[in-house]
């Protein structure tokens, strides 16, 4: 069972089931299974400590609102219920059919409010997390480690990733903070699937599928617009699982005038060159190599000749940019990513020095027109024929841009309503089978030479992998 609804929430429901079946009883027939002044002081008591619970353990969502209002609605009704005037008997069946219908609607939110549990990473081993500042950049570092150990880290790094998150939540349209609080309070109890400060593996211990022998392939990622460091940590820890260390760099901007903006526009420019100074410092420090040593207390071996960039919408366009900049980056892989910021001959007609992975969302083209999605990607993939690199191009089948973004998981169903997930069943199965799809990608890089002397001897296979599958539209190149 990949979803999950809120137990307390429905341990709550079925006590206040409970309490309207005993009015019931007592209106009805007159037949008290627990005398009224006791369920004057029960009901409260237990329902307010189911509420408390919730709260500590696993974080509300919107089906607090009838809840709180059902378990209110109850107290008063059973504090009337000892009342021996008409008028008083009255009010206490009033208040009971008002109790009724919020819990209906407390019924319907439990059952709406659900969300999808985190994919487990299907690597050799275990993830280790370390949250890092260094030289002004916050770093996100996925590795792989040998056993869990220690506290999963946060969904959540910091306030910032919060604070990031309620600015884009209301950018359309003015939303109250006390309601963002509750919708968001679930992503604030959640955590990774990375194990805080746990021993980075031994080099000697990895994969012997490996051109670079026993050295750490480094991947990059750059998160979307209004998300952050560990927005993308289901695709991270899947790929620390197998082998590789991730570094995820969070990028701070003004979400709303990026978010307005249009295309090529000034703005958006700006924080586009913004971001890519950020990743190109990072692989300064990275060759510098006192970074990891100031981490893990020891030198780490690192691939640097085969950086893996990659980056989700704002974040792809900001791998592509990267890459036309800094030659360092042997191979690129980039989703839904915002190409409307890239001039189109200036920028997106230029070859790249590295390897190319594009994956398009299935309703990304036709949900933003004005963006050309289709038609960038189109621009940037052909410029990439014939200049003695792999450039792979896919469509992602019953996907939307969101769906490769962890926040998905928690607010899947009101993504559905708001039009932002089309295929509510597929959101946790879709994101598994990309996440490994990416990470396959990735183990591509493993096999191959990179001075460019010999063939990858897994590529066929996997571009096979690519054209006979229904979840894929393969767009030749």
């Amino acid at each position: 069972m990949n979803k999950i609804y809120h137990k307390f929430g429905i341990t709550s429901a079925l006590v206040q089931g409970l309490c309207l079946s005993l009015l019931c009883l007592k209106f009805w027939f007159n037949f008290d299974l627990i005398t009224s002044s006791k369920l004057q002081l029960i009901t409260p008591t237990v329902l307010a400590t189911i509420i408390v619970l919730s709260k500590h353990f696993e974080g509300w969502n919107l089906s607090i609102i009838p809840n709180g209002l059902c378990t209110l609605l109850l107290s008063i009704a059973l504090w009337t219920t000892t009342a021996t005037t008409t008028s008083n008997a009255t009010i206490s069946i009033i208040f009971s059919l008002f109790a009724f219908i919020a819990w209906l609607l407390h019924l319907l939110a439990i059952a709406h409010f659900f969300s999808y549990k985190f994919n487990t990473p299907k690597g050799p081993f275990y993830v280790g997390f370390r949250s890092v500042r260094y030289q002004d950049l916050s770093i996100s570092i996925f590795y792989p480690t040998e056993a869990s150990h220690g506290n999963r880290a946060r969904y959540y790094p910091d306030r910032l990733a919060v604070e990031k998150f309620y600015e884009s939540s209301s950018v359309d349209k003015p939303l109250p903070r006390w309601i963002f609080n509750i919708f968001n309070d679930i992503a604030n109890k959640a955590r990774t699937n990375a194990y805080v400060d746990a021993p980075l593996l031994p080099p000697s211990k990895l994969p012997l599928l490996t051109a670079s022998k026993e050295q750490f392939v480094p991947v990059i990622f750059s998160h979307g617009l209004a998300l952050h460091r560990n927005s993308n940590s289901i695709l991270c820890t899947e790929l620390a699982s197998r082998g590789h260390i991730v570094f995820s760099i969070d990028h701070i901007e003004d979400i709303k005038g990026c978010a307005k903006a249009k295309n090529e526009s000034d703005l958006v420019r700006e924080y586009q060159a913004k971001r890519v100074r950020e990743v190109r410092k990072l692989m300064d420090i990275l060759e510098k190599g006192q970074l990891l040593v100031d981490v893990f207390q020891t030198k780490v071996p690192v691939a640097l000749d085969k950086i893996i960039l990659m980056g989700h919408s704002f974040g792809g366009s900001t791998a592509i940019a990267t890459a036309l900049e800094d030659k360092r980056v042997y191979d690129c892989v980039v989703i839904d990513p915002w190409l409307a910021v890239l001039k189109k001959d200036e920028e997106l007609r230029r070859k790249l020095t590295c390897n190319l992975f594009l994956i398009e969302s299935e309703t990304e083209d036709a949900a933003e027109p004005e963006a050309e999605t289709r038609a960038r990607h189109k621009i940037l993939m052909d410029a990439q024929k014939n200049n003695g690199k792999r450039a792979l191009y896919v469509i992602a089948n019953r996907t939307d841009h969101m769906s490769f973004a962890d926040c998905t998981l928690f607010f899947a169903p009101t993504f559905k309503r708001e039009g932002l997930v089309s295929h509510l069943d597929e959101v946790h199965d879709m994101m598994g089978y990309w996440v490994e799809m990416i990470a396959k990608y990735a183990e591509l890089v493993r096999f191959e030479d990179s001075s460019g002397g010999k063939q990858n001897p897994k590529e066929l296979e996997f571009v096979e992998l690519l054209k006979n599958n229904d979840k894929i539209s393969y767009q030749a190149i």
